[in-house]
């Protein structure tokens, strides 16, 4: 009887000591994990850092690969709009990017594209750069306040616009009409 007992005893002791280091294992993951940023943050600021370097290449790159850089910058520029990325654009905006750019096969801004996609982050990061032309019309003639209200869904975002065109065209002295 006595040989089974210890035999038990230390069969409990090393599956206690076993539990033991797996716990101080799982710890020890934890408190690595808790120090390591969680992988979309280490990808998003990868992202920035690499946009900055291209912006960098860009302002001073010869002639053939800026417009080559150019035309991948804004159409990224507009693919930021869209998606609503505030940071991204507002990384764009830093270095100087033109916010009235226009799509050339859909001649829509930045402004046009976010208002369209109900991207009011992004909106807000265009207006707060106070370099935006609320007149910029695209090809089929529509306003980002119509855009805004038509496919944005969002009437809100759609009134703000519009007091900033009508505004606008008082100051450059312009009757705003909603067709050309």
């Amino acid at each position: 009887m006595r040989g089974l007992q210890t035999v038990d005893r230390i069969l409990y002791r090393n599956t206690t000591m076993e539990k033991d280091k797996d716990l101080k294992e799982k710890e020890r993951e934890l408190k690595q994990a808790k120090t390591k940023p969680p992988p979309i943050q280490t990808f998003i600021e990868t992202y920035h850092a690499d946009l900055r370097a291209d912006l960098q290449t860009y302002m001073q790159g010869d002639s053939a690969l800026r417009r080559q850089l150019e035309r991948k910058l804004y159409r990224d520029f507009l693919s930021a709009a869209e998606r609503g990325n505030p940071q991204t654009l507002q990384i764009y905006l830093d270095t100087g990017i033109d916010v009235n750019f226009q799509d050339p096969k859909t001649g829509q801004t930045a402004l046009h594209v976010s208002s369209a996609s109900r991207a009011r982050e992004a909106v807000r990061v265009l207006l707060a750069s106070g370099k935006c032309d609320y007149l910029i019309r695209d090809r089929r003639g529509r306003l980002a306040s119509e855009l805004a209200y038509l496919y944005g869904e969002d009437p809100a975002l759609a009134r703000l616009l519009g007091n900033k065109e009508r505004k606008q065209a008082e100051r450059y002295g312009m009757k705003l009409t909603r067709k050309p």
